[in-house]
């Protein structure tokens, strides 16, 4: 991991600016914009694709008599077919689809269900005990206290993904800003490198692998063989 003073002295070296002792309290406002550029840029990345370090294992203590638990205060995405109780002994299905919860409420339905309504996960039919889900965290930044954030405000922040990738999102952010006529070219520059990234990134998929009978998904191709 390499702290932001580190990616924005890289930004001023390759964008012939000198560098600065400090930038989050810097008093020049130059140096403060690449911070807001730097964030802005943490923003893009995040939208563009479920980045696997940032996958996250959360647990709910399922409680007799309620249903509905808060979310991670990091939660950004669930990643679908990740959720189990009983150690994995069962199932659940999250996020069951509307037409599913409501058949729950007029028929005795035994399956596992559970979906996401605003910040909380209503869990339905689940045992009392452990209840485990995966999700994509929103929180790409370490703090000195190894607490994480979605957003730098100091220089010792740490960025937990490819710090090119961050440099490149600044550079052209800050090359646009400063009429440099070469900033269309280095936002091509940073779009081909979060592509390359994207489909280097091979531990964002998920992957069921369940050697049990009970199989989630069999291809068509496969249910005709006899």
């Amino acid at each position: 991991m390499t702290t932001l003073k580190n990616i924005l002295d890289t930004v001023c070296d390759d964008a012939f600016v000198e560098i600065a002792s400090s930038y989050a309290t810097n008093t020049q406002d130059d140096y403060r914009r690449l911070v807001r550029y730097a964030n802005k840029a943490v923003s893009d990345i995040l939208t563009q694709h479920r980045w696997g370090a940032l996958k996250r294992r959360a647990t709910i203590d399922v409680v007799d008599g309620t249903t509905l638990y808060d979310l991670p205060s990091d939660f950004d995405y669930l990643i679908n077919d990740t959720t189990s109780t009983r150690n994995g002994f069962r199932n659940v299905d999250l996020p069951a689809s509307d037409e599913i919860v409501a058949l729950n409420d007029t028929t005795n339905i035994i399956n596992y269900m559970g979906r996401i309504l605003g910040n909380q996960i209503e869990v339905l039919n689940a045992p009392v005990g452990e209840l485990h889900y995966m999700y994509m965290s929103n929180q790409v930044v370490q703090k000195n206290d190894e607490s994480y954030a979605k957003s730098f405000n100091a220089d010792t922040d740490e960025w937990l993904l490819d710090d090119e990738l961050l440099t490149r999102g600044i550079l052209w952010r800050w090359q646009k800003t400063t009429d440099d006529a070469d900033w269309q070219a280095d936002l091509q520059d940073f779009t081909n490198y979060l592509e390359h990234m994207k489909f280097q990134d091979t531990g964002a998929r998920t992957i069921n692998a369940d050697e049990s009978i009970r199989h989630k998904y069999i291809p068509f191709w496969a249910k005709d063989i006899k």
